[in-house]
């Protein structure tokens, strides 16, 4: 996923809900802030089906907010198991 920083501070995405590396968790003691004008791309997967949501971290905007829904798909499975 790509994120472009379209304002005039500088920000990152924080995610809640996956397992990613360390470098993508969006937050100023991870990551370094997306400049105005620049961008950054994160390495996020979504493999089980649920919802997912994110929101602005170092610029922590009241109700900026995201939601990323992955749906079950007929005859495919997510590739994991749970006991």
């Amino acid at each position: 996923m790509k994120a472009a920083n379209d304002t005039d501070l500088e920000t990152t995405v924080h995610w809640h809900g996956l397992q990613l590396d360390n470098r993508f968790d969006g937050t100023h003691y991870t990551q370094d802030p997306i400049e105005p004008g620049d961008t950054f791309g994160y390495g996020i997967s979504f493999p089980d089906p649920g919802v997912y949501w994110y929101h602005p971290h170092i610029r922590q905007d009241h109700g900026q907010e995201g939601r990323v829904q992955r749906e079950v798909t007929p005859g495919r499975s997510s590739g994991r198991h749970r006991r």
